[in-house]
């Protein structure tokens, strides 16, 4: 059997979230379900061109991702970057990243988009005017401030 056909079905409710975020101005990008034995898996689109695909999808592109056989196994979902910038808090000492949020909660406001993988790491999604780069505070204390090129 060909690997396609043991893909899951994905969840049923992951189309009308991605147009509900289509329809609040984020652009939904399928990425590949995180227990996949493939690389980067739960991090990475499998589709092709996926930076302009996402960037100028509409409704009938983004209802075609569940049902394309190619796209079956992303049944997770990123945001593609653009507007939209992603603050990587990736601190895995508690105490430390205590102290990190707390400086973050007093110079940003306050999103509700806020995504813990790892605890306690998290990352937290903001919508920007201005781009601005990515930076490294040290090895141990990764703030990343993402804008993807290609969203434009």
């Amino acid at each position: 059997m060909s690997e396609h056909h043991h893909a899951p079905n994905p969840p049923p409710d992951i189309t009308a979230l991605r147009l509900q975020m289509l329809a609040g101005g984020y652009f939904p990008v399928p990425v590949l379900r995180h227990d996949t034995a493939k690389a980067s898996a739960g991090k990475r689109p499998t589709l092709m061109g996926w930076e302009k695909v996402c960037a100028s999808a509409d409704a009938a592109e983004i209802q075609r991702w569940t049902t394309d056989h190619q796209q079956r196994e992303c049944t997770n979902t990123g945001v593609l970057c653009g507007e939209i910038v992603g603050l990587d808090l990736d601190v895995l000492d508690p105490d430390l990243a205590i102290q990190v949020q707390a400086l973050a909660d007093a110079m940003l406001p306050h999103t509700p988009l806020v995504r813990i993988g790892l605890a306690p790491k998290s990352l937290r999604a903001f919508r920007a005017e201005l781009d601005f780069p990515h930076f490294r505070l040290s090895e141990s204390l990764s703030i990343a401030p993402r804008r993807c090129p290609h969203a434009q």
